[in-house]
């Protein structure tokens, strides 16, 4: 099982995989800069999320 960053609309962000929960949110923050949300909170409030999935769903972009 992986940690991906999961979008408001249930797309789960498979080239952001990660073995914890606090990294899968640090690649999502990395990824999403140019995003115009505040940190993880801003993330949250628009609908993200962070969930475990299979493994075999990652892989690289």
């Amino acid at each position: 099982m992986k940690w991906f960053p999961v979008t408001p609309a249930g797309s789960p962000l498979l080239w952001l995989a990660a073995d914890t929960v606090d990294e899968a949110w640090a690649k999502l923050l990395d990824d999403a800069a140019p995003m115009p949300y505040d940190g993880r909170k801003g993330f949250e409030e628009r609908g993200y999320t962070v969930e475990q999935l299979p493994a075999s769903l990652a892989h690289d972009a």
